[in-house]
């Protein structure tokens, strides 16, 4: 099968496919982890080579942070990249004592005595306020400096002039967007993407699937892309559009059960960027897709 495609970042290697624990199995409740069946999820990816897990202060109520601690602490600490994020809600840092807090929790929920990648988490307009006034950034550059988190950046909802400022205002080593074909016209995406590729600051992509849509289009939109390759997925044609851009060094996915991890590893061992046909093949099933499906936001 080959081996999963990868990106250098720093002095290392990452998985061109990274691991999203946002969506892990669930028993009855987004609270309450299935922790054997997600265990399960994250050794067959580390099996398969994905070495890049991103979760986050508030995912699962914090489930998702000690998920990954007590699974991945069984693993060498080279063996894996690990990505976690600041919460940018005032009351959630008063509530926990502070930004410094916060972060002495995560690495305790996480097994950990520093992250690989650190996010400011969800930025906004108002966020974007709140990080100046409580000098959010500048904590976390401390912790930087410090050794404990190796690659600072930001996850993003919000407009591309907001974005421009963001990158102008603070020095960050990545940053993470929602990007798929379906939003890179009708949601800025394609704007947001120039404009970090114009600063060469690297992408990381959440939502490549838009929340799972574009793995269940209509009949008609399915049936364009199963004419193309019949063996293939249309998630894999999803997540394929996105890690052909060249600015493009992880994409994410929250995969929640076996069949989805088993097929997107697939997808990346080896990768194949699209072809010339293949675009035309998208451009063609998502015209489809269009006329006959209201699609939601993805938050």
């Amino acid at each position: 099968m080959g081996k999963i495609e990868t990106r250098n970042f720093g002095n290392g290697e990452i998985s061109l496919l990274g691991f999203g624990l946002m969506r892990l199995p669930c028993l009855g409740s987004w609270e309450e982890i299935d922790r054997k069946a997600a265990r399960a999820l994250i050794e067959e990816a580390i099996a398969g080579g994905v070495n890049y897990f991103d979760t986050a202060y508030i995912y699962h109520v914090g489930n998702s942070e000690s998920l990954a601690g007590e699974t991945l602490s069984g693993y060498d600490r080279s063996a894996y990249h690990l990505a976690t994020k600041m919460p940018l809600m005032e009351e959630v840092i008063k509530n926990a004592g502070g930004v410094d807090s916060i972060f002495n929790a995560q690495l305790e929920r996480c097994c950990v005595d520093y992250f690989d990648f650190y996010l400011l988490h969800g930025v906004t307009a108002d966020a974007l306020r709140m990080i100046g006034d409580l000098k959010i950034y500048e904590t976390l550059a401390k912790k930087k400096t410090e050794g404990r988190i190796r690659h600072l950046g930001f996850s993003f909802h919000d407009n591309p002039e907001l974005l421009r400022r963001m990158t102008s205002d603070y020095d960050f080593d990545f940053a993470q967007i929602q990007l798929n074909y379906f939003d890179w016209e009708a949601q800025s995406a394609k704007e947001q993407y120039e404009i970090l590729e114009g600063k060469k600051i690297p992408v990381h992509v959440m939502e490549p699937i838009k929340g799972g849509t574009l793995a269940t289009l209509r009949p008609r939109a399915l049936k364009i892309f199963e004419e193309a390759d019949s063996h293939a997925s249309a998630a894999s044609w999803a997540l394929r559009w996105v890690a052909s851009l060249s600015g493009v060094q992880v994409v994410l996915s929250g995969m929640s059960a076996m069949e989805q991890l088993r097929d997107n590893i697939k997808t990346f061992t080896p990768f194949k960027p699209l072809t010339e046909e293949e675009y035309a093949v998208v451009e063609k099933a998502l015209a489809e897709f269009k006329k006959t499906a209201a699609v939601p936001c993805t938050g």
